[in-house]
């Protein structure tokens, strides 16, 4: 499986790292972004099983790259993690094609039980 982490916050990014790589997936498999445009152009070269998604990024926002993603009807299983949880934010990403919103800080467990529900793990 290879999964792109998109997120402004280093310190995210490692740990969510370490989450997918407590699972079992190879650290090679594992690509990070710092920035929304960077996150869309590793989704678009790489075609990854799964993309785990902040909100709010430089260059891009996470809502902008979903439509983007909606747009070009990209396959990747894009799952939201972010501390803007509001009804809003998380209705308007999965009419875009989120099939889950983690509110921050992510928690493995939680992490673990959404890849379950889509069929990721």
């Amino acid at each position: 499986m290879k999964v792109v982490i998109a997120d402004d916050s280093m310190t995210i990014r490692s740990i969510t790292r370490d989450h997918l790589e407590k699972m079992g997936i190879p650290k090679q498999n594992i690509y990070e972004a710092r920035n929304g445009k960077l996150a869309l152009e590793l989704v678009i070269n790489e075609n990854p099983d799964l993309l785990l998604l902040d909100m709010v990024m430089p260059e891009m926002t996470g809502m902008e790259v979903l439509e983007e993603l909606h747009k070009r009807n990209v396959s990747t299983v894009v799952g939201v993690v972010s501390s803007f949880g509001t009804n809003y934010y998380v209705e308007k990403a999965k009419s875009l094609g989120a099939k889950f919103f983690i509110n921050k800080p992510l928690v493995y467990e939680k992490l673990v039980e959404e890849l379950k529900k889509v069929g990721i793990l």
